[in-house]
C-alpha cells in the first residue's frame, strides 16, 4: 500500500511540477510578446508623431508673396525653388532668411529687396513675404580702390563689375579721396565718365 501511494504522489508531483514549468513558460512568452506589442506601438506613435512635426515638407504648400514698397503692388504665388527650405522647422526657416538677407544676391539688391520674412508656418502650408522698394535703388555701381587700382563694384558693394587696370600713384588727391571713401554711380554712362577722366 505504501508503495501505491508513493507512485500516486510522485505522478501527482510530477504532473504538479509540469504544470507549473508549463504555466511558467507560458507566463514568459505571454510577457515576451506584450513587450514586442508595446515596442510595435511605440514605434507606430512615434512614426505618426514624426509626421505631426512642423516642418517644411515636400508637399508642404509653399506661398510666396511678393510687396513692392514703393508702386504698393503685391502679388501671391507659389514658391517652387523649395530644396533649401525642405525638412526645416519654424526656426531654422526664420536662420535661413536671415542669413538670406544678410548675404543677399546681386540680382534681389539690384531690385531693392528690403526683407524676406515668414508670415505662417505650418506642417501643412508656410507662407513667405518679400518686400522690395525699387524706388530705393539709386545707384548701379560702386568706385573704390583695391590693391592701389580702381575697381569699380555692383552697387552692393561685394560683387566685382570691372578691375580697370587704372593705377590710382597717378591720379590726383581731391580724386584719390573720393575714391577712399567710395563712389556711387547711377548708370553706366557716368561710370565711363569718370573711368575716361581717371584714365586720360
Amino acid at each position: 500500500m505504501k508503495r501505491i501511494v508513493f507512485y500516486v504522489f510522485s505522478f501527482f508531483l510530477a504532473v504538479g511540477v509540469l504544470t507549473g514549468a508549463y504555466y511558467y513558460s507560458y507566463q514568459k512568452a505571454a510577457k515576451h510578446a506584450r513587450e514586442n506589442t508595446n515596442i510595435i506601438e511605440a514605434e507606430q506613435i512615434k512614426e505618426a508623431d514624426t509626421r505631426k512635426q512642423d516642418i517644411v515638407w515636400p508637399d508642404t504648400e509653399c506661398v510666396l508673396e511678393i510687396y513692392d514698397k514703393g508702386t504698393g503692388q503685391q502679388v501671391k504665388g507659389k514658391l517652387f525653388d523649395r530644396e533649401d527650405i525642405l525638412g526645416k522647422n519654424r526656426e531654422e526657416l526664420i536662420e535661413y532668411l536671415s542669413a538670406y538677407m544678410e548675404e543677399l544676391p546681386l540680382e534681389e539688391f539690384q531690385k531693392g529687396l528690403l526683407s524676406y520674412e515668414l508670415l505662417s508656418f505650418s506642417a501643412d502650408r508656410i507662407v513667405l513675404r518679400k518686400t522690395y522698394d525699387s524706388g530705393q535703388v539709386g545707384y548701379e555701381y560702386y568706385i573704390a580702390v583695391f590693391d592701389n587700382e580702381v575697381v569699380v563694384y555692383y552697387s552692393d558693394k561685394k560683387t566685382v563689375y570691372e578691375y580697370t587696370g587704372i593705377s590710382v600713384t597717378n591720379l590726383p588727391e581731391i580724386e584719390l579721396r573720393k575714391l577712399n571713401y567710395g563712389i556711387y554711380v547711377k548708370n553706366q554712362e557716368e561710370l565711363y565718365g569718370i573711368l575716361e577722366n581717371y584714365s586720360s
